[in-house]
C-alpha cells in the first residue's frame, strides 16, 4: 500500500527545451524574416505531470505518478528519469501511440512557445491499467488533475482518469485541477459544463488571462495587476473552495491564492533574466497548494481542540 501527498495526472513527454532566453520577442520577429539563434539545448522528460510532481517534491509533497508512454526510446527516457527522482509511478506502456514529444522555447519577454505532439500514448491511458495497478494501490490526499487529461472524451484516459479521481474522492482526497491548455473554455464553456462531465472539484488553478476568459469576467488581455488576481479569485470562489491564479508581465510573476477558510497567500517572484523557466508557474503552484494543505491541516487540529 502507498501513501502519497499527490497523485499527479498529467501529460508524459520528452521535451526539447532551449535553456536560455530567446533575445527577441515573439512579436518582435518580422514576417518574413528567417532568424537563426544559437542557444543552449538540452533534452530531458517534462510535461505537464513530470513538471509539477518534480516541484511538489521540491516542497515537501511527495508525488505519484499515473500515465501511458510508448514502447520506444522516449518512452523509455521517461520511465528511467521517474526512477532516477525516486517518484512512484504506474505507467502502461503501449505500442499503438508513441510517446509524446515537445519544443520548448521563451522568448526575450519570458513568453513560451510549445510545440507538441498531435497524438500520443498520453491519451491511451486505459481503464484496464488503472483498475489492475493504480486504483488497489495509490491512497492520495490530494488529485493534482491536470486539464490535458480532459481535451478529448473519446480518449481511453477520460475514462481512466475519471476512475481515479472517483476513487479519490471516496477515500477523501481533494482534487485540484490545473486550468490548461489556455484554451480550456472551449473544452467547457462554464463550471456547470465541468461539474456535470467529471463532478465537483475542491480548487482550480489557472493563469488570470485563463481563468478570467472560463469565468466570462473580463477578457484576456485586460490589464492585470493585484487587483485583478484578487478580484478574479474572489468570483472563483463562488464556485470552488480553493483558487490559485498568476499573471508575469515579463519581469515578475505575481500570485494569488484563497480558499473559502480564509486562507490567503501572495507570492511575488523576479523571473530569472537567464536560466530555466520550464515549470516555473508549477513551483510557485506547488508552494501554495503546500501551505494551503498545511493551513487546512491547522485549522482541523485547532476544530478539533475546541470541540474537547
Amino acid at each position: 500500500m502507498t501513501t502519497s501527498s499527490v497523485l499527479v495526472l498529467g501529460d508524459l513527454c520528452l521535451d526539447t527545451v532551449v535553456t536560455g532566453r530567446l533575445p527577441r520577442t515573439w512579436h518582435g520577429l518580422m514576417p518574413r524574416e528567417e532568424p537563426v539563434f544559437h542557444v543552449p539545448i538540452e533534452e530531458r522528460v517534462g510535461g505537464s505531470a513530470f513538471n509539477f510532481a518534480r516541484h511538489a517534491a521540491a516542497v515537501g509533497m511527495p508525488p505519484l505518478i499515473a500515465g501511458c508512454v510508448g514502447s520506444d526510446p522516449a518512452g523509455h527516457a521517461v520511465i528511467l528519469a521517474l526512477e532516477e527522482a525516486g517518484f512512484p509511478h504506474w505507467i502502461e506502456r503501449i505500442s499503438a501511440a508513441p510517446t509524446a514529444r515537445s519544443l520548448v522555447a521563451f522568448d526575450a519577454s519570458g513568453t513560451r512557445l510549445l510545440m507538441t505532439t498531435e497524438r500520443s500514448a498520453n491519451d491511451l491511458l486505459s481503464a484496464d491499467f488503472v483498475r489492475s495497478s493504480v486504483l488497489p494501490q495509490a491512497r492520495p490526499c490530494l488529485v493534482w488533475l491536470s486539464g490535458h487529461c480532459l481535451r478529448d472524451r473519446t480518449a481511453p484516459r477520460w475514462t481512466a482518469v475519471a476512475e481515479i479521481i472517483g476513487q479519490a474522492r471516496e477515500q477523501g482526497a481533494r482534487v485540484i485541477l490545473d486550468i490548461v491548455p489556455h484554451d480550456f473554455y472551449r473544452l467547457f464553456p462554464g463550471f456547470d459544463d465541468l461539474r456535470s462531465a467529471i463532478g465537483p472539484v475542491d480548487g482550480v488553478v489557472a493563469e488570470l488571462d485563463s481563468l478570467r476568459r472560463w469565468l466570462c469576467v473580463g477578457g484576456p488581455g485586460g490589464p492585470p495587476g493585484p487587483e485583478a488576481l484578487t478580484a478574479t479569485a474572489s468570483a472563483a470562489l463562488d464556485l470552488v473552495p480553493f483558487v490559485l491564479t498568476r499573471y508575469h508581465d515579463g519581469t515578475k510573476y505575481r500570485q494569488f491564492a484563497a480558499a473559502r477558510t480564509g486562507f490567503r497567500a501572495t507570492q511575488t517572484r523576479t523571473i530569472p533574466d537567464s536560466g530555466d523557466l520550464v515549470g516555473y508557474g508549477d513551483f510557485l503552484a506547488s508552494l501554495a497548494v503546500r501551505d494551503y494543505l498545511e493551513h487546512l491541516r491547522t485549522t482541523a487540529v485547532r476544530i478539533g481542540r475546541a470541540d474537547r
